[in-house]
């Protein structure tokens, strides 16, 4: 059976926690370990839905109500960034403001899925792009092939079980 993208331009909150995407601990602790293994603050697991919107998956010190902001969002999929932050030009986030963390650099990672950006990894740092080690980058990346390949699993086990309840409920 070929499988479909995990984001396809019908995709919503609803549609995706019945394949059992959503916010769980198992994506907090992939963004946990995402975060520290390249020495950040705090990080964040985003899929994109339609209409520039947006569902944070996991999280690592990062509340549930941040709104990711828009520079960040990727739609290369061979590229990752690394932004400073200036507080000036966004004194009411509160991931850069001092209310929920001081970040001054973010490092945002694709989530590419048959090869289309699907989210990203957002790594918040407390410190400039300038100090952050050229390896951040590369172990980042393997974070992210690691989460993928986690949401294709867990879409597909979840769809199998969704079709084998049905075939015995008929």
């Amino acid at each position: 059976m070929p499988r479909t993208r995990i984001i396809t331009a019908q995709s919503t909150r609803a549609k995706l926690a019945e394949l059992g995407i959503q916010r769980t601990e198992s994506y907090d602790r992939a963004a946990r370990i995402a975060t520290l293994s390249v020495d950040g603050e705090h990080g964040a697991i985003w899929l994109y839905l339609p209409d520039n919107e947006h569902l944070m998956i996991g999280a690592h010190k990062v509340p549930s109500n941040i709104v990711m902001l828009d520079q960040t969002r990727l739609t290369n999929a061979e590229k990752i960034f690394l932004l400073d932050l200036d507080p000036n030009a966004h004194p009411d986030h509160p991931m850069i403001n001092g209310a929920a963390g001081n970040c001054r650099s973010v490092m945002a990672i694709p989530l590419v899925d048959m090869a289309v950006v699907v989210g990203q990894i957002t790594i918040g740092f407390e410190r400039p792009a300038e100090e952050v080690g050229d390896e951040a980058a590369e172990i980042a990346a393997l974070w992210a092939e690691i989460v993928v390949s986690n949401l294709v699993e867990h879409s597909n086990i979840k769809a199998m079980l969704n079709d084998l309840t049905a075939a015995f409920s008929a």
